[in-house]
C-alpha cells in the first residue's frame, strides 16, 4: 500500500485503516499488514508498529523475509 515514511503513530494508523476501508469496499475483510523494515531499523520500532496494529484490532500482520545477501 505505502512504502513511504510517515509523520507519527496517527499518520500510520490512518493510512492503514484507509487501506483496511478499502479492502471491505470490495468484500474482503481479511487483509494484510506487511512490514518489510529494513535490517537497520532497531527492532523496537518493529515491536511499535505490531503493538499499533494491534491496539487499532488489526490481526494479519506479516514479517516480509528480507532480501537474500549478495554473495562476496
Amino acid at each position: 500500500m505505502n512504502s513511504n515514511l510517515v509523520d507519527g503513530d496517527d499518520e500510520f494508523v490512518a493510512l492503514v485503516l484507509a487501506g483496511a476501508s478499502k479492502y471491505r469496499e470490495i468484500g474482503r475483510a481479511d487483509f494484510p499488514v506487511i512490514i518489510d523494515a529494513d535490517p537497520g531499523v532497531p527492532w523496537k520500532e518493529v515491536v511499535g508498529v505490531i503493538d499499533l496494529c494491534k491496539r487499532n484490532r488489526i490481526s494479519r500482520i506479516e514479517l516480509a523475509a528480507p532480501y537474500p545477501e549478495k554473495q562476496k
